[in-house]
């Protein structure tokens, strides 16, 4: 028997059982609309929660998984709240996961477990910094940014409590999400301030996130170009671009994207 050429891979065929209810997330199959009509695709919602029903090993010792389209999603969230708190039983952790599902534009759930965080952590905890900077994210993604920012202000002064135990990367994104939300509001002048107070926490933590640091140089030439200071804008532009040669950073990564989108911008403006 010839030996496989991918020993350490398994193949794997999906099964899902869709049920038509208003309980679970939307589908859409696509055979009407698709180029591709005999494939027969169906289309699947993003945060979809599927129940493995069984497994069954198939013909060329394929692994056969059955699945069902779910409609506990809130069940699932609540679960894995329970299963954090009850195994792991630290802040951070359900903090951390509060990340996670901001990530995944799930701000009804954010808000819950920030309910539930803000009623478990003592007044002034260093943690609060994360959970103001998580709670200011949902109202900051729903275009609310007067209470995005009364939140990240709330963590700018808890960091400040805790400068010498609190993590430079907190610090350093709760000047930045302030920083955005000045941005967002025109106020350029604050927007500056609170960026480069950011930038200065990078460069001066003993791991420095260089792709962040591109970002942050991006962004502060981009608000010293709102303001019309054009030489500075050319020089935290430059020093973006020094900063990804320097440092090697790849040209796949956001921030080679922040750079060239900024680069951009700076160009068009000036050529008016």
């Amino acid at each position: 028997m010839s030996r496989p050429l991918r020993p350490h891979f398994q193949p794997v065929l999906f099964t899902i059982r869709l049920t038509a209810s208003r309980n679970v997330q939307p589908y859409a199959y696509l055979a009407s609309v698709s180029e591709y009509s005999d494939e027969r695709e169906v289309l699947l919602s993003v945060g979809s929660v599927f129940k493995i029903e069984h497994v069954e090993i198939i013909e060329n010792n394929i692994l056969n998984i059955h699945m069902t389209l779910s409609g506990e999603q809130e069940k699932e969230i609540e679960k894995a709240i329970s299963h954090l708190k009850a195994g792991i039983g630290e802040s951070s952790s359900l903090l951390t996961f509060a990340g996670f599902l901001l990530d995944r534009g799930e701000y009804a759930n954010v808000e819950k477990l920030c309910t539930i965080m803000d009623a478990s952590l003592p007044n002034n905890n260093h943690e609060r910094a994360i959970l103001y900077n998580n709670w200011g994210g949902v109202y900051f993604w729903l275009g609310d940014y007067e209470t995005a920012l009364q939140y990240y202000i709330a963590a700018y002064h808890i960091n400040e409590l805790h400068l010498m135990t609190v993590s430079s990367n907190c610090v350093a994104t709760t000047d930045s999400n302030i920083a955005t939300i000045y941005f967002k509001m025109r106020d350029f002048s604050s927007a500056i301030s609170y960026f480069e107070h950011a930038l200065k926490f990078h460069l001066e933590s003993e791991k420095i996130d260089y792709a962040h640091v591109v970002k942050l140089y991006c962004q502060i030439a981009l608000a010293y170009s709102e303001l019309g200071d054009q030489e500075q804008a050319d020089n935290n532009i430059k020093k973006a671009s020094d900063t990804m040669e320097t440092n090697d950073l790849p040209k796949k990564h956001s921030s080679y994207r922040w750079l060239k989108m900024s680069q951009a911008i700076l160009f068009l403006k000036t050529s008016h």
